[in-house]
């Protein structure tokens, strides 16, 4: 049963969740946005703290990271980088150089680090002859870029944030591929086997706090501890799994308390309850698993499974942020006046795939296999449920950004926007000047999402009562007046829940389009083939049985890379020809 939420006020803090989206090389995008949004916080805070003349007064509480895949790993390096004094990535490399931030993790490890030269290098192949391939790509860079998640270039620069919740929950979905077990018995077969399945749409649950919580099952961070192993390290290890992509990334096993799953609660039918006009018709129940008698009566048994990309069943965990956030048995306020708290989803990739009028009902064994996959990928991103609410243009509790790149000259949206788009999302890699561009636009996006959407009704019977410490100068600065779609055409008149302040007023410069030169592009073609070789004789060594099966194998592919590396190029190619990113 919800319980009844408390009215806005200017001094209660307004509750904030970020929701990151799944956008493989994309998450320099989505690092972009996180590096204004703390930038812009910061920098209000320091107005705050220097008590200026007409500084908003009111609070705010980033109370909830909640990512997958990509997201997922940028949500795990904000954890750590929150407690740490940083520079920002205020403008983009000189041309031919690099660009190395105080302290930005988000930077260095999505801009710096992660390249294709890594990820087509051989380190896992040459480790263990024995050892069974596990990925298309080289997954040690990840590897490395955890180990390095939470170490600084200046360790001693800590830095305390008011806006920080304490705690702060941050939560990582993962695909568990072990899967939880979970039984019911129905009333008319009391004694007969009970109806099973299985869980696979896992996540990871950490607080970071001054002292732990009473036990729920979450991994308590204690801050600025991040040397111990048994908990930042279990972050570090999550973020690997989240953002582990099938097939083309190496699968991560992870391991927890079996008893964490039993505080884990589950929304089902229940009795309608009026709530202020709203009818809540659901309630939270805890559901345990079903674990063998073993594991069951050992409160300190450990679970251990394996783990592929966090995105393939729960891409937008909005419904994680959204209990997080508004505490057990609580809502989420939605109108104008009474919002108290939001979900924040950056979204690089907000649509999949386009719909094609002129599709056949037709598939090759091999095009199959591809559909399916991406089909249930898309499926496991379908949540309409959670996702409408956010096209309401009366819901002040979700808030969405994507890219935007601009308008043309005749005044249609610029096509152009994330350069990491190629290569279903693997084209950032590519490129370093990609994942640099589209860092700077997920900071431009922010700036310019705080600064026009990001609000509330600050005037009329919809007033939020969070502007009533607001001089009349400051609601002059800084106002917002908008047309929002719905029934009252006139014009709404907002206020910002984050006001931009000091260096965040100065206009984030559209980066220029990057694009990658062919000459670029074919000099992988000896990294490439090296990896495929390697790949080829480890599969057959370990799958084929027999000498001359083995040696057949290797002798067809001696005379097919050619053609098949050609291939690849030529794909590289078309697509990247498509998107504008090849000269």
């Amino acid at each position: 049963m919800p319980v009844r939420n408390p009215d806005p006020s200017p001094d209660r803090p307004f509750e904030i969740g970020l929701v990151l989206a799944g956008a493989v090389s994309a998450g320099a995008y989505t690092a972009g946005v996180v590096d204004f949004l703390v930038q812009a916080l910061d920098e209000w805070q320091k107005a705050k703290d220097e008590r200026r003349p007409n500084c908003p007064p009111h609070q705010v509480r980033l109370k909830v990271l909640a990512g997958a895949s990509a997201g997922g790993i940028t949500a795990g390096l904000t954890a750590g980088l929150l407690q740490m004094d940083f520079e920002s990535a205020t403008v983009l490399p000189p041309p031919g150089g690099t660009l190395h931030p105080r302290n930005n993790n988000l930077y260095e490890s999505w801009v710096n680090a992660i390249d294709i030269a890594s990820l087509l290098d051989t380190e896992d192949l040459a480790r263990d002859d024995l050892a069974p391939v596990q990925s298309l790509l080289d997954s040690s860079v990840l590897d490395r870029l955890a180990a390095r998640a939470f170490q600084f270039d200046d360790p001693d620069a800590r830095r305390y944030r008011p806006y920080v919740n304490d705690p702060l929950h941050v939560l990582l979905t993962v695909t568990n591929l072990r899967g939880v077990p979970y039984a019911f018995q129905f009333l008319n077969y009391k004694n007969q086997t009970q109806y099973e399945m299985t869980y696979h749409a896992d996540y990871m649950d950490f607080v970071v706090g001054a002292s732990p919580l009473p036990d729920d099952g979450a991994v308590w961070l204690k801050p600025y501890d991040f040397a111990n192993r048994e908990t930042w390290g279990a972050l570090g290890d999550a973020t690997l799994a989240t953002g582990a992509f099938p097939f083309g990334l190496a699968p991560r096993p992870l391991k927890r308390k079996a008893s964490a799953y039993a505080h884990r609660e589950w929304r089902v039918p229940g009795e309608c309850v009026d709530e202020g006009g709203a009818l809540y018709c659901e309630l939270w129940k805890t559901i345990p698993p079903v674990w063998p008698p073993a594991i069951r009566d050992d409160p300190n048994a450990v679970y251990e499974f394996l783990c592929v990309d966090g995105g393939m069943t729960n891409n937008e965990p909005l419904d994680l942020a959204r209990r997080r956030l508004a505490g057990k048995a609580g809502t989420n306020p939605r109108e104008g006046d009474k919002a108290i708290r939001a979900v924040i989803m950056v979204d690089p990739f907000p649509r999949v795939m386009p719909y094609d009028p002129a599709y056949q009902p037709r598939s090759s064994l091999f095009g199959l296999i591809a559909l399916t996959f991406n089909g249930l990928i898309a499926q496991a991103r379908f949540r309409p449920e959670e996702l409408a609410l956010a096209d309401d243009p009366e819901v002040y509790s979700r808030f969405l950004i994507i890219p935007r790149s601009g308008t043309r000259p005749d005044g249609t949206p610029e096509p152009r926007t994330i350069a990491g788009s190629a290569l279903e999302g693997f084209g950032g890699f590519l490129s370093q000047r990609f994942r640099e561009h589209d860092y700077q636009l997920g900071r431009r996006n922010c700036q310019w999402f705080l600064q026009q959407y990001f609000a509330l009704p600050a005037v009329g019977g919809r007033k939020n009562a969070l502007f009533d410490h607001w001089t009349d100068e400051a609601r002059r600065e800084y106002r917002v007046v908008i047309r929002r779609r719905g029934q009252d055409p006139e014009p709404t008149e907002l206020l910002p829940i984050i006001p931009l302040l000091g260096s965040a007023r100065e206009l984030v410069p559209r980066p220029a389009w990057p694009r990658l030169k062919r000459a670029e592009l074919h000099a992988r073609r000896p990294q490439i083939e090296r990896r495929l070789n390697l790949l080829v004789d480890r599969l057959l060594t370990q799958n084929v049985s027999g000498w001359f099966a083995s040696n057949a194998g290797r002798l067809a592919w001696t005379f097919q890379r050619g053609q098949v590396i050609d291939m690849i190029i030529r794909y590289l190619e078309t697509d990247l020809i498509a998107r504008d990113l090849l000269t």
